[in-house]
């Protein structure tokens, strides 16, 4: 039977008699988490997507996709960097196959004469497509629009470029497009963060901020600027940035009626904007929730507003799915799933070669399907693009079969428990931790099946001994 949020491992067995046979599946959801017998969905390789779900769009001697969003047609757009610090788009067919009709036989390239990286991109209403990067050259904010079709937007900013300066080392990180067509930008300055806002053609709207932009100091005033920009239905706008999040009015005035003076301090880096407004922040150990007005939402996660990210890698992304499904996308392409409320629902890690890949943007279908971009590496080369789709399977009934988490093994004999060391579960809060079996006779619920033992968490003073003040029940084994 497999619980949510398991973890397979070995055991190195201190107790009388022989040691329970294997392989067990740890589970350690907080006690709040009513989860506990919930079967995990499956992520899968989508078969019908590309090569076994797979694609690489090979672009020469260097590639990577970096950022992707999904046409209400169904095709996706992926933007990254190219062969001699190229802007690069392409598009592809629902398949997986490049769209013909886009740009050059589905790649659209952008050469300025200088290396640009793009960090976002966005969809109008019309469907012209804006990217949003920045140069190594000239370290400025650098945005660009194309139309449908790939072709640059001349008629955008100055033959489809627009460059704006604050500093001299700026980089832009993030971008939106308001209903009214207006584009928000942001990202990092010399002197901390910079917001600006453009008419639809390229030019600063100097009813924002001043004179269109609005500086500010992400972080203490370190160089952490915006990161994520999302625009509320009142026309609100959240920037995450710094591990801050703030809210601007629609003029660019920092929201007093959101954290404490507009901000919420270690809120986090990248977030997404739920149906109901809530925000979900995603931060380096776990995702956090927050109510509209700033404060934590105490019904998420394990009950205090936090949901532990288990991926022990670098987060990246994250997206949101219809029916508020929220997919955080790990580097090495590695997808984890939550429920709406903060569950683990299924976990999925995909190689392309044998070398370390990298992922860097996730969207979502309308079906639910999971796409990823990132790249595949030959050697210490990443030559193109690299997008992987998912389908989740959502199980049937109270049971699933299949495997649990990830494996591990960092379990030591500490008497008569099953002794998990501290990297494993939550280094935060204990210096170790132990598995015990409990006795035969312990009644068990009656959702536990008989090839079930309960686990129980017991925090271990300095020399390794139990300390029998603080005792927690948290999960079961399978046997």
């Amino acid at each position: 039977m497999l619980f949510r949020s398991c973890i397979t491992f070995a055991i190195a067995w201190g107790g009388p008699g022989p040691p329970p046979e294997g392989p067990f599946e740890f589970c350690p959801p907080h006690e709040a988490d009513s989860s506990l017998s919930e079967p995990v969905s499956e992520i899968l390789l989508d078969p019908s997507f590309g090569t076994d779900g797979k694609v690489m769009t090979q672009l020469g001697s260097k590639g990577l996709a970096t950022t992707v969003v999904i046409q209400p047609d169904g095709k996706i757009i992926a933007a990254g960097h190219g062969p001699g610090g190229d802007a690069v788009l392409a598009r592809y067919n629902t398949d997986g196959s490049l769209d013909a009709t886009f740009g050059d036989a589905g790649v659209s390239t952008l050469s300025l004469g200088f290396e640009l990286f793009v960090h976002d991109l966005a969809l109008q209403a019309d469907g012209q497509i804006v990217i949003a990067g920045f140069s190594w050259d000239l370290f400025d904010f650098v945005t660009t629009r194309f139309t449908a079709q790939g072709q640059l937007d001349t008629e955008f900013g100055v033959g489809g470029v627009v460059q704006t300066d604050f500093s001299d080392n700026d980089a832009a990180k993030a971008l939106a497009i308001q209903p009214d067509g207006k584009i928000l930008v942001g990202g990092d300055t010399g002197n901390g963060s910079a917001l600006v806002r453009y008419h639809s053609d390229g030019s600063l709207d100097t009813t924002f901020g001043n004179g269109g932009v609005v500086v500010d100091g992400f972080g203490s005033g370190s160089r952490r600027g915006g990161k994520d920009i999302a625009i509320q239905d009142d026309g609100k706008i959240v920037v995450g940035g710094g591990g801050d999040l703030r809210r601007y009015n629609a003029d660019g005035s920092l929201d007093a009626s959101f954290g404490t003076g507009g901000i919420v301090a270690r809120g986090g880096n990248n977030f997404i904007l739920q149906h109901d407004g809530k925000i979900v922040a995603l931060g380096a150990n776990g995702l956090t929730r927050y109510n509209p007005d700033g404060s934590l939402d105490l019904g998420f996660g394990f009950g205090d507003g936090i949901s532990v990210w288990g991926g022990r890698v670098g987060s990246t992304d994250l997206a949101l799915d219809e029916q508020g499904n929220i997919v955080v996308l790990g580097n090495g392409f590695t997808v984890q799933r939550f429920t709406a409320e903060g569950h683990r629902d299924g976990r999925a890690t995909t190689d392309f070669s044998s070398w370390p890949d990298s992922s860097y943007g996730v969207a979502i279908q309308a079906d639910g399907s999971i796409v990823v971009v990132g790249g595949y590496r030959t050697d210490f080369f990443t030559p193109g693009f690299a997008l992987a789709r998912y389908q989740v399977i959502e199980p049937e009934g109270a049971s699933n079969e299949g495997t649990g988490g990830e494996t591990a093994e960092a379990f030591s004999e500490v008497g008569s428990f099953l002794a998990l060391t501290p990297d494993v579960f939550n280094p935060a809060t204990f210096d170790a931790v132990s598995a015990q079996q409990t006795e035969p006779d312990t009644p068990r619920p009656d959702a536990v099946q008989d090839d079930t033992v309960d686990l129980a968490l017991t925090e271990l003073t300095s020399d390794d001994e139990q300390d029998d003040g603080t005792d927690y029940q948290i999960g079961r084994a399978h046997v």
